[in-house]
């Protein structure tokens, strides 16, 4: 967004990224210059969550297609503290497995998603590392070791999130799904 529009802090890679937020009226944190590769971009954002949460405790992290659809009130924020760490789900159909890529890369997000999904009906369900509430969890730090110990490099943290949580897709929403993001409050 052209302005802020919460309290938040953006974690900045490159010079010309910072000066651009900064133009904007950001509260900035500068991690350095850029290193997109597109093979190790998704590393960034869970060393983004591990500064996080060492820099505040507790964090609520948006990507940037999050769009606010109601007040962030007292309701939203008790309902995150349920959980230590929650990371949404999402789903694609399972002809998505099926697709192929001129480039390794596509293909190499193809594989890992038959690794590291909850297949389901006509779809594949993975975590989304689009919306995630931690805690003092130390989770983000343990997804960029399982990255690592796995050679993950694709949805990064989203796959090694599914390793993590180590379960079956009723247990993992049970487990980590945030209630605020549901359809509908839960006594309606």
């Amino acid at each position: 967004p052209p302005t802020p529009l919460y309290n938040e802090v953006v974690y900045v890679w490159g010079s010309e990224n910072l000066n651009r937020l900064n133009q904007l009226g950001y509260d900035t944190i500068f991690m350095g210059e850029d290193r997109h590769k597109p093979r190790h971009a998704f590393h960034l954002k869970l060393e983004c969550l591990i500064k996080a949460e060492e820099d505040f405790n507790e964090i609520v992290f948006m990507d940037w297609d999050i769009k606010q659809v109601k007040e962030l009130d007292d309701t939203f924020y008790n309902e995150l503290r349920e959980l230590n760490f929650s990371m949404t789900t999402y789903s694609y159909t399972i002809e998505f497995l099926n697709l192929k890529f001129e480039h390794d890369w596509g293909n190499s997000i193809i594989n890992d998603f038959k690794k590291y999904g909850w297949k389901l009906d006509d779809v594949i369900i993975i975590p989304n590392a689009g919306f995630i509430y931690s805690n003092c969890s130390n989770i983000p730090y343990e997804l960029y070791k399982i990255s690592k110990q796995n050679n993950i490099n694709t949805l990064t943290e989203e796959f090694s999130m599914w390793q993590y949580a180590n379960s079956n897709l009723k247990d993992y929403i049970l487990k980590y799904e945030p209630k605020c993001i549901y359809g509908r409050p839960t006594d309606s």
